[in-house]
């Protein structure tokens, strides 16, 4: 992240000199792999969409974001200038992958629109994902924890399924090789329409 913006965040303090991505591009488009992004459309660490003077016992904003707009719009202009810079400052990317499935309209409108816009204006081939939102913004799906069991309206998904024994919605694996038992024999069966 940007010094400017976010100091604590940055990656150009001495111990990182040159960004990762720009330092991962080139030897990964001379091998032949694409390069993605991931952003977190929930910020927690931007005033905007948590309040630190207030409780955040949820992963949403912790105030209301229409009682308070003038907040909620500081956070809307950091997220779009952030990933801005992700798609205008590092070099071509190929995917960029939001997560942060809950912010979305109505509640939760970071002006999705003008930032795919823009995005597309730096990257004009990029592949956008807006985690679990669906609709015309998301060019593929990321179903969390399983693999579905029909076609995807978009016919394109990357399952986002952990190896672990924490627990993450109602899933929860008692051991790492309960992934291999729970869903490695469901990967052949999955749907296609190709």
């Amino acid at each position: 992240m940007p010094a400017r913006q976010r100091p604590q965040y940055a990656c150009n303090r001495r111990e990182c000199r040159r960004p990762p991505r720009r330092t991962l591009s080139a030897p990964s488009r001379i091998a032949g792999l694409g390069i993605g992004a991931y952003y977190s459309k929930s910020d927690w660490h931007q005033p905007g969409y948590w309040d630190p003077a207030r409780p955040h016992p949820t992963r949403n904003p912790n105030y209301d974001t229409a009682k308070e707009p003038e907040r909620w719009a500081s956070f809307v202009k950091f997220t779009y200038h952030i990933i801005e810079e992700i798609v205008s400052r590092y070099g071509p990317i190929d995917i960029l992958w939001r997560d942060g499935g809950q912010v979305r309209p109505p509640q939760q409108d970071i002006n999705m629109p003008a930032i795919a816009t823009m995005a597309r204006r730096h990257q004009p081939g990029l592949i956008r994902v807006d985690r679990t939102v669906g609709g015309r913004y998301e060019n593929y799906r990321t179903p969390e924890q399983e693999v579905p069991p029909q076609v995807l309206p978009c016919a394109i998904f990357v399952g986002c399924v952990k190896r672990t024994t924490a627990t993450k919605g109602t899933v929860r694996f008692a051991h790492p090789t309960d992934f291999t038992s729970r869903c490695m024999p469901g990967l052949p069966r999955a749907p296609s329409d190709r």
